[in-house]
């Protein structure tokens, strides 16, 4: 692999471990955790549907509050179907 493309590998993967470590998410920064679109967190915060810190023009996000939103949407398994993670 040239020099110049295993910077720009390395630079990526600093970068998203400084994203992965930051407990404040920016509304891209979220909607990239959630894997959803910007367009449908920005209906949520709206809606009061989601978790979200105001601050004058920002939207924030602590990501233990959307782990925590998230959680209240889990579901157990229907009829027995185990996940793909759990099958023996």
């Amino acid at each position: 692999m040239p020099e110049e493309d295993r910077e720009k590998v390395t630079d990526s993967v600093v970068q998203e471990d400084t994203i992965s470590s930051d407990d404040v998410l920016d509304i891209e920064g979220a909607a990239r955790f959630l894997k959803c679109g910007t367009s449908t967190l920005y209906h949520y915060v709206c809606e009061k549907k989601i978790p979200c810190i105001k601050l004058g023009a920002r939207t924030l996000f602590k990501r233990s509050e959307l782990l925590s939103w998230l959680d209240r949407y889990r579901q157990e398994p229907v009829n027995g179907i185990l996940s793909k993670g759990v099958r023996s």
